[in-house]
């Protein structure tokens, strides 16, 4: 597993995807966080939200209820996510 930080920095680099238009870019790196660091809730939440964003409603909820389990107290996850 790669370190919070590097994990960090891929998700910046997401976010300045998505500012940019590059949503499916976003998910891209997104994904590539969850892969390094698989217990990173906020990876997870951006993840879902991106999902949904394209269209993909499945894989948003499994993303959005992960990032859910690995924290719970999120404010985002707590509005998105009704279990």
């Amino acid at each position: 597993m790669e370190s919070t930080a590097s994990t960090d920095a891929i998700l910046a680099h997401a976010r300045s995807a998505l500012k940019a238009g590059d949503r499916a870019g976003s998910l891209r790196l997104a994904a590539e966080a969850t892969r390094l660091d698989p217990a990173h809730a906020g990876a997870w939440f951006l993840r879902g939200v991106l999902e949904a964003g394209l269209g993909d409603l499945t894989a948003a909820d499994a993303s959005l209820a992960r990032s859910f389990e690995l924290d719970p107290a999120q404010p985002a996850a707590n509005r998105l996510v009704l279990r």
